[in-house]
């Protein structure tokens, strides 16, 4: 019985990787505003996903004066909540509004 032989494979040129275009670039997410920012817009998971990359900054301030655990209250993220506290949020901050 005969067997085939086996034809190697053509083989491409090594090329060096290429990055993906600036637009589809995984953005490095920083620590601080973008956390707030997040809270803010009411996206819990990129919320979780900046608590969990690092040492991000917990008690940065909205525009309007909140922290993220301010908006995290007030979309009862109980879970996020534990991790910013785990994080070291303030718990007592207190927002600008002078009428309370």
């Amino acid at each position: 019985v005969k067997t085939p032989t086996e034809q190697p494979l053509p083989t491409a040129a090594a090329s060096p990787p290429t990055s993906p275009p600036p637009e589809q670039a995984p953005r490095s997410i920083p620590a601080g505003k973008d956390l707030v920012e997040a809270c803010e817009a009411e996206d819990r998971e990129k919320a979780l996903n900046i608590l969990r990359s690092g040492n991000p900054e917990v008690n940065q301030k909205s525009s309007e004066d909140l922290t993220p655990l301010h908006y995290v209250g007030l979309h009862g993220w109980e879970d996020v909540a534990d991790e910013l506290i785990g994080a070291r949020a303030e718990l007592e901050a207190v927002d600008g509004d002078k009428s309370d």
